[in-house]
């Protein structure tokens, strides 16, 4: 029995610490079987929990994934950018651990791209049809969405939303 306890302990202390080490996690979660939500002494249960495994960002991979939103596009607060532009400074509800620093403000580039490097902040977005990822004659410090020459005032609209409640958050950009 000091097992089984000591057993959850350990996992509770695991999933209580694991969401503030981390911002941009997938929340984890303990399920017992069969369906119970009282476990009385004398009484099994067979615990099990799912954590997402969390390393440090240290490689850039890029893939084609299918496509599957996530997220309605008509979500959040809509940023108006011209050709080749840098939003304001947006501040995060969250700290976010990217390539071994953690950040809680970014900007949009409205070439599809958003950056930690608040230096950009309402300047030039640049863009490059010969610069391979990652170059630096291109933003640095930044996630390349789909990195295009994009140009939102012909049409297109930008916005930016936080889902989900802390310690599970994302913050998604359309």
């Amino acid at each position: 029995m000091n097992k089984v306890i000591i057993l959850i302990t350990l996992l509770l202390s695991i999933i209580s610490v694991a969401p503030h080490a981390f911002a941009q996690q997938t929340c984890p979660s303990i399920t017992a079987s069969p369906s119970q939500t009282t476990i009385c002494a004398g009484n099994c249960a067979n615990l099990s929990a799912t954590a997402l495994h969390i390393g440090q960002t240290n490689t850039y991979a890029v893939a084609s994934i299918p496509y599957n939103p996530p997220y309605a596009f008509t979500l959040g607060t809509q940023i108006f950018l011209g050709d080749d532009q840098w939003s304001d400074i947006i501040n995060l509800p969250f700290n976010f651990c990217f390539f071994g620093n953690s950040y809680n403000q970014v900007v949009i580039g409205s070439n599809g791209l958003i950056s930690f490097n608040t230096a950009y902040a309402n300047g030039f977005c640049p863009w490059s049809f010969t610069a391979s990822v990652p170059s630096n004659v291109l933003p640095l410090n930044a996630i390349y969405g789909v990195y295009h020459d994009l140009i939102p005032p012909a049409g297109g609209q930008i916005r930016y939303t936080v889902q989900g409640t802390a310690p599970c958050r994302t913050f998604v950009v359309n």
